[in-house]
């Protein structure tokens, strides 16, 4: 009993340590003052800046493709989807997150059905990447 005492223990610990690094990504308090100069802005290293580095290179993009109406259309449609995409990925884990600070309060905590909740959220966000791709 004791060396699966131990192992139960330690494969406990791991999917503890797992949501609690993937929460503290995401949940962490806000940092003292001036800290987002040194860590790039909120969402730590390159958060914010690199939100806005990557639509200043869209714009950028945009205004040397010269696309006509119909392409433009179709431009406008691949941004939308790429944000809402991200937003619904983003909420997602958000979800992920609170299901996984629930389990951790059961008696017995359950890893098969924790891989389980993370293989259907990769696969519902591999399916979003791919549609944003697509668009």
């Amino acid at each position: 009993m004791g060396k699966q005492y131990r192992i139960l223990t330690a494969a406990a610990a791991i999917a503890l340590s797992f949501g609690a690094a993937h929460a503290a990504t995401n949940d962490a308090p806000p940092p003292p003052a001036g800290a987002h100069a040194m860590m790039g802005g909120p969402g730590g290293p390159g958060g914010h800046r690199m939100e806005m580095r990557m639509q200043k290179q869209l714009n950028e993009l945009h205004g040397q493709l010269k696309l006509n109406a119909d392409q433009e259309k179709l431009w406008q449609t691949a941004l939308a989807t790429m944000k809402q995409n991200h937003q619904t990925i983003r909420e997602s884990h958000r979800q992920m997150r609170d299901q996984f600070k629930s389990m951790e309060s059961q008696p017995i905590l359950d890893l098969n059905a924790m891989h389980a909740a993370h293989q259907k959220l990769e696969a519902q966000n591999a399916q979003l990447r791919e549609q944003t791709a697509t668009a």
